[in-house]
């Protein structure tokens, strides 16, 4: 009779720790306690007045396209620049004119999405990381 090893019995009680988080990640997941956690972390990420200046301006900015120069031969990359270039100066125009025209409502939703796409990724991580202590 074969005995398993300390490091086959290691891995399987790994998995099946692992098993058993994804389950009650699953369960938590779009819970009332989730989207509480989630909006606890964008409120602590808002009371630091660098984030929010950081979230605002065009460093904030999550392009609807792929913005990564990793990998891109140079052309590629004066192509890509062009296009965020292009952006930016499409979404300046639009928030000047929403400035000008006083259209509170449509600049403080481009605000509001800006920064919780800028955040969504640090706020994602924290969750990931600290999802069991609020179970």
């Amino acid at each position: 009779m074969n005995m398993p090893d300390g490091n086959v019995v290691a891995l399987n009680q790994y998995l099946e720790s692992q098993a058993k988080a994804e389950i009650n990640w699953k369960a938590f997941e779009g819970t009332p306690a989730h989207e509480a956690m989630k909006q606890h972390r964008f409120e602590t990420l808002l009371s630091d007045p660098d984030n929010i200046s950081e979230a605002l301006s065009f460093n904030g900015i999550k392009y609807p396209f792929n913005d990564c120069f990793l990998g891109k031969t140079e052309h590629e990359r004066a192509a890509l620049r062009k296009r965020i270039n292009d952006f930016d100066d499409n979404l300046a125009r639009q928030l000047a004119v929403l400035i000008i025209t006083k259209d509170d409502a449509e600049l403080g939703r481009i605000l509001r999405v800006q920064a919780e796409q800028y955040f969504k990724k640090s706020i994602d991580e924290w969750v990931d990381d600290n999802w069991r202590d609020w179970v």
